[in-house]
């Protein structure tokens, strides 16, 4: 960061900082004010569109204290943020916003629907390091820490009153599954700052953070305005606000990549599984499964690219009965959550509320025999009767988590199976028979020659008792051995496409080193393929879980 001040000088406030690291770097500017820090032009109040107005639905929340020091928080749909803001702008008592977009009206994490961003409220009114200094100056000082730190730069720095809001935009708004990465994220973030003032309860996704363009209360009158104090558009080419990729920024801060942490999962898991004699089965959550089944739904309405008339009640019925029985849908918002599905199966669509009474009724019976699990008055139906009901094709089903027919959970399982099978190097069925056809087949080839059986096993790296039972067998027919050149060919299949068996055992050749084109070291189809190491099979099956490339 340029600074107009002499390097050398060494201000007061951070000789006296907690972090000595720190105390050696360049004092900041203390003539510059918010004007002179080349802000992008915006409209004062308009900082929460940069993470609220990603989501196209569900509900944020607003807090205000009156004259008589009493608190008020209301929700409101996301498409009235403007409105809300509006009304807010240049406010002389607090006022307070959340960070995040909700299910429900009721500000809880169980209900977050999506976070656009990190934080970290940082309270340094009261700490030597920020003593007689602008909000400005506050600002510039913590981008040093981070460039030293090796902290991505906050997109958007706030000025609170009393302290400074950190917070670093993502791209795109992450969904409720990821909200336990995202927390590590922020207790690291904390972690980070907590030397300069960060508050390290202020951690979790419902928290409410002091909205722009208001005044706070308990700060010196000359500087009780919260205001944007940084904008980050030096790090972009466009001189757009810098926004991050959440699994690049979290594998920034935090300690372990996601695909360190899966790696060290995996050893565990592959750990405890050597230990036991069986596979312990997964216990699904019926509120989970209800929540995946929503979910379900919204994702076939998405593939659809909205739903036919003549489904679309259905559709919206069974929806709104799977988010009751999952919990994100109450009696307090089930007609705004109502009219949001609504206009995602078809925007022109005008449905009636009244059509959805069975499930309001019924959701109102399940609360208040919620004691009673075996009470449950909405509806449970079968995967069958949904996918029926809905006609969802396999392909359609293969894209979906639970709304999955018996056949694609077989193939599903198939695929999990033959995944497990090659992560443990085991030799597929197919390629067993073949390897033993084609042993036989040579060591019938070379008791033809005159050899003894001690002299094949040697010949063949078996024992003399396989040898013998081989020679009991009849010589086995050419299919066997084309079918193992087929498979040991894989890779080179896959990169040049369907060959025929001869171009496919004249590559196998070259690769083990024959002495020409077209020539069989042994003479014959068999001498040739079994003539390749063992490396092979390893190799070929090393390429294909993608982890290293064709041996050819």
């Amino acid at each position: 960061m340029k600074t107009n001040a002499d390097s050398s000088q060494i201000h007061p406030s951070f000789i006296a900082h907690p972090m000595r690291h720190y105390s050696q770097l360049p004092p900041p500017p203390t003539n510059r004010t918010s004007q002179e820090f080349d802000l992008p032009v915006i409209e004062p109040y308009a900082e929460p569109f940069w993470y609220l107005n990603d989501a196209d639905d569900g509900f944020f929340f607003v807090m205000t204290k009156n004259e008589d020091s009493d608190f008020f928080t209301e929700a409101y749909p996301v498409h009235r943020l403007e409105e809300v803001l509006a009304l807010h702008q240049n406010s002389q008592s607090d006022v307070w916003i959340s960070q995040a977009t909700f299910y429900r009206t009721r500000r809880t994490v169980e209900n977050v629907r999506s976070v656009g961003l990190s934080f970290v409220d940082i309270d340094c009114d009261d700490l030597p390091w920020a003593q007689d200094l602008t909000p400005v100056d506050r600002a510039n000082f913590l981008l040093q820490v981070c460039d030293e730190s090796r902290i991505p730069r906050p997109s958007v720095i706030v000025h609170s009153g009393r302290g400074l809001h950190l917070k670093w935009l993502y791209t795109k708004a992450i969904p409720h599954p990821a909200l336990p990465r995202w927390s590590a994220v922020e207790k690291h973030l904390v972690e980070k700052f907590r030397a300069f003032g960060a508050d390290p309860k202020a951690t979790d996704a419902a928290r409410f953070l002091r909205l722009v363009a208001t005044t706070n209360t308990k700060a010196a009158k000359q500087k009780n305005r919260c205001e944007v104090v940084y904008v980050n558009v030096e790090s972009t080419l466009d001189g757009s606000i810098c926004r991050y990729e959440f699994d690049k920024f979290a594998d920034q801060v935090l300690p372990f990549t996601r695909q360190q942490i899966r790696e060290f999962r995996n050893r565990k898991k592959e750990q405890a599984q050597s230990k036991e004699t069986k596979a312990q089965k997964v216990k699904w959550n019926p509120q989970s499964v209800n929540a995946m089944r929503s979910d379900d739904l919204e994702k076939l309405v998405e593939i659809r690219g909205g739903m036919p008339e003549g489904k679309r009640m259905i559709c919206l019925f069974w929806q709104m009965n799977f988010m009751c029985l999952a919990g994100r849908v109450t009696d307090d918002n089930f007609d705004a959550m109502a009219s949001l599905l609504a206009r995602k199966i078809d925007p022109n669509w005008n449905f009636r509320l009244g059509d959805l009474v069975t499930v309001r009724m019924k959701m109102r019976s399940t609360h208040r025999k919620s004691q009673d699990v075996k009470r449950i008055e909405l509806y449970t139906p079968k995967t069958e009767k949904l996918i029926s009901d809905l006609e969802i094709t396999l392909e359609e089903q293969r894209q979906l988590k639970t709304l999955a027919s018996a056949s694609v959970k077989h193939e599903r399982r198939k695929e999990a199976r033959e995944a497990r099978r090659r992560k443990a190097n085991i030799m597929p069925r197919a390629l067993y028979l073949s390897r033993a056809e084609q042993r036989c087949a040579r060591a019938h080839e070379l008791r033809a020659q005159g050899l003894s059986i001690r002299a094949i096993a040697k010949e063949l790296e078996l024992s003399p008792a396989s040898i013998a039972g081989y020679l009991k067998k009849e010589i086995p027919s050419a299919k066997g051995v084309q079918s193992a050149i087929y498979y040991l060919g894989y890779p080179l299949r896959q990169a040049q496409g369907d060959l025929p068996l001869e171009v496919i055992e004249r590559g196998l050749v070259e690769r083990k080193g024959g002495k020409g084109e077209g020539e069989d070291p042994g003479g014959n189809l068999s001498t040739g393929l079994f003539a390749l190491d063992r490396n092979l099979y390893a190799a070929n099956l090393s390429f294909q879980r993608g982890d290293k490339a064709s041996p050819f």
